[in-house]
């Protein structure tokens, strides 16, 4: 299947598409901001078991920041890559995060909420008609130092082979690897829009072509677009 067809318009089946929510998440800990270590985003957890409590309305509903990566950022057709993965964001201000810089790592990770799905039958239609037979998922979360966490996620890392999965690292992702990118407004309206293969079509709403820090793809001061 051409990238064209199945990923330019990532709103509509990601960004467009309730899918499972996340579990609740519980951001009372004190925690550093992320860093690369062995430690992972729930690795201390109470002894005591907490009441749930319904999340707050910006983890719900629509996700409104989705990255979608490749092994070759470039590719045009999904039949020349292993895999495909995608970040799907719910995002408390978008424009902060832009501002701000959007950083996690492996340590963002909650690794004890993460599966396998093996059988393709279980997989989004979407995904079987892009090629896929099989789904890592795995569950991110801001580790904000301040107690004001900015953003949850869903990593979705699909495959042809289980062995490839298994074999697939959350490091093994990087801002160069960034397929495509978008990310919306409150009302669901389009405020950014990064396609590697469609340069030209990019474009920032919030701050233009003023350089984003951490995962958004465009622009970098690497690209000579800074002030």
């Amino acid at each position: 299947m051409k990238l064209e067809e199945s990923q330019k318009q990532l709103s509509q089946q990601d960004l467009g598409q309730r899918d499972e929510p996340p579990p609740p998440y519980d951001f009372d800990k004190d925690s550093s901001l992320a860093q690369d270590s062995d430690s992972d985003a729930d690795a201390e957890l109470d002894s005591a078991a907490k009441p749930v409590e319904p999340p707050p309305d910006w983890q719900t509903g629509y996700h409104n920041l989705g990255i979608v990566f490749l092994p070759n950022a470039n590719a045009h057709s999904l039949a020349d890559v292993d895999w495909e993965a995608r970040l799907l964001v719910h995002a408390k201000d978008v424009p902060r995060l832009m501002k701000q810089g959007f950083y996690w790592t492996e340590a963002n990770v909650r690794k004890r909420e993460g599966y396998f799905e093996v059988e393709k039958e279980r997989l989004p239609a979407a995904a079987r008609d892009r090629g896929w037979s099989c789904v890592r998922v795995y569950r991110l979360a801001d580790m904000a130092k301040d107690g004001d966490p900015q953003w949850i996620a869903t990593l979705r890392v699909y495959a042809r082979e289980v062995s490839v999965l298994s074999a697939f690292r959350v490091r093994h992702l990087s801002v160069n690897k960034a397929h495509h990118c978008s990310a919306s407004d409150k009302e669901g309206r389009p405020i950014y829009n990064f396609h590697a293969n469609d340069p030209g079509g990019s474009f920032n709403a919030v701050y233009d072509d003023r350089p984003l820090g951490g995962w958004w793809p465009w622009p970098k001061k690497s690209q000579g677009l800074e002030k």
